[in-house]
């Protein structure tokens, strides 16, 4: 299975924001997505052409260009001052334009970090995979005698991508993810159009005997998934769904056994589960969507049985090349993905479902209190957050799960923008890590982690401010009372602010928050 991705930069989703900034910046070193720049003037053709060069290379994977901090993002000053007009969206685009043919997706913000003007700009990958140079990219330098000469950064037909955090022409390696980008691209449509047709033949009426109709299954792109989800609703049809189910349980452990099949395949039967239990969750199959859940279950036990389980418990290092944190990680970030869903479907009851599992290998153990504690220990021992680039950097549980719900339509079926989307996955995070302390009755760390502490407070304070005051979704939620609850809120609080001071992030409850913790806080807790 293919590891997380290995950056902890944020996808280029257009989001230009203060706290986008901020996040960019604790980063502290450049990376394929992330460009830093002491000074940036498009008045100065030499700037543009070279700007030209990095929108060009970065349509590729997407990433964001930041000017006026050093390469360790800490502002400088040296656009204080500057004529910052020119990086308008529109002008910016259309300057970008007379260099580039095709799509430009181009997002900019003109804002400021520590008392000094900064830059944002933000470039989407290129629908078509990559772009192309329409003119050449000259500028004329001085040599140290006073001469002159033309300096030519790119020509017609050139095409750039990002490689070790320098823009250069596309190499081998390039060219192979452009085509696997298009691959897969045109794959998902061919699949698209052979479900459409197999639907096709089941609706016209006369065209199949009812017990000649295929039976709902897996072999469908995850997009299609939710049209069969639907179909199995309108139908009422309980039989269908555990015919569903049955087929992606056999494919989940073929895929599990025989690893190379599985290394492709995974994944994708992964985020066909995960759309079918959004379609379930949207619109209001409870019990379906336990069952979905309940199937995750079982592929969460499939990639590593009791002996597994107990063997990578006792390891502090575990090799990336190991499957079972692989998969374990791979159902977590989707499982964080329907929670930000179910948060903003207000599906309470579900956010317990998903947050309380505890598959038999785990259960059989008898240390661990639910999967997802699990599934980030052992993915945090095998290095699958470690970036490839800097030493040290992580990408964040919540940044994989951000990224597979704006990668998959089934978890935006409400519509929310990308920053919503963001804020409801932490929001589940807060909420999971307090049902997780509720249902193990315990505050031990291997109980719960605060993924959220790499953002600020705000992202989550409304969510708990909600939990204090909202005695439906409490008791949706909870078991135990207001003093469970408050001793919740301020170990899980605690906890953040340690990790927090690493990334610039949470540093503490405030408002009624606080005041519900220490009003309601038991004696014997302080």
């Amino acid at each position: 299975m293919p590891l997380p991705s290995p950056s902890p930069v944020p996808p280029a989703d257009g989001v230009v924001t203060q706290e986008r900034l901020e996040a960019l910046l604790a980063l502290r070193a450049e990376y394929d997505e992330l460009d830093y720049k002491r000074k940036l003037e498009l008045s100065s053709q030499r700037d543009e052409v070279e700007l030209a060069k990095d929108v060009a290379a970065m349509q590729v994977k997407g990433g964001f260009i930041v000017a006026g901090v050093d390469g360790t993002g800490v502002a400088t000053g040296d656009m204080d001052g500057v004529d910052t007009s020119p990086f308008d969206p529109a002008r910016l685009v259309s300057k970008m334009q007379r260099y580039l043919d095709g799509p430009l997706l181009i997002a900019s913000n003109v804002l400021e970090t520590a008392g000094h003007t900064v830059v944002l700009i933000c470039i989407s990958p290129n629908p078509n995979g990559c772009a192309f140079f329409r003119i050449s990219g000259e500028y004329e330098i001085t040599r140290p005698d006073g001469s002159t000469d033309t300096k030519t950064k790119f020509r017609p037909d050139d095409v750039f991508w990002r490689e070790s955090t320098r823009s250069v022409r596309i190499t081998k390696d390039g060219l192979e993810e452009v085509i696997e980008r298009r691959f897969a691209a045109r794959r998902d449509e061919l699949l698209r159009e052979w479900a459409a047709a197999q639907r096709a033949l089941v609706e016209t009426p006369g065209a199949q005997p009812e017990a000649s109709r295929p039976s709902p299954s897996f072999a469908i792109p995850s997009d299609e998934v939710p049209d069969t989800g639907l179909q199995l609703i309108r139908d009422d049809d309980a039989v269908g769904v555990q015919q569903m189910l049955d087929d992606g349980r056999r494919r989940a452990r073929t895929y599990i056994e025989d690893e190379a099949i599985g290394v492709d395949q995974l994944p994708t039967l992964l985020d066909a589960f995960t759309c079918l239990a959004a379609t379930f969750l949207s619109y209001g199959k409870a019990d379906w969507f336990d069952q979905v859940v309940a199937l995750l279950v079982d592929v969460y036990a499939a990639a590593g049985n009791a002996a597994v389980v107990e063997r990578l418990g006792y390891s502090t290092q575990i090799s990336p090349s190991e499957m079972a944190p692989r998969v374990w990680l791979a159902i977590a970030q989707r499982v964080f993905a329907l929670g930000g869903l179910a948060v903003r479907r207000e599906s309470w009851p579900a956010v317990r479902v998903l947050t309380t599992q505890l598959p038999p290998p785990l259960a059989h153990v008898g240390y661990e209190r639910n999967w997802l504690r699990h599934a980030l220990t052992m993915a945090s021992r095998a290095s699958h957050f470690a970036t490839s680039t800097e030493p040290g950097q992580e990408i964040g549980l919540i940044d994989l799960a951000r990224d597979d719900a704006l990668r998959l339509r089934c978890l935006r079926s409400d519509g929310p923008s990308d920053e919503e989307t963001l804020t409801s996955v932490a929001q589940f995070d807060v909420l999971a890590n307090v049902v997780a302390i509720d249902d193990a009755q315990m505050h031990d760390p291997r109980v719960f982690y605060p993924n959220f502490a790499r953002f600020r407070q705000d992202r989550v304070e409304a969510i708990v401010e909600r939990l204090i005051t909202d005695p439906g979704m409490r008791s949706d939620l909870l078991r135990g009372d207001a003093g469970d609850l408050a001793a919740a809120l301020a170990v899980v609080g605690r906890q953040a602010e340690i990790e927090g001071q690493r990334y610039r992030g949470f540093h503490g409850w405030y408002g009624s928050v606080s005041q519900f913790i220490a009003e309601n806080l038991p004696p014997d807790f302080r």
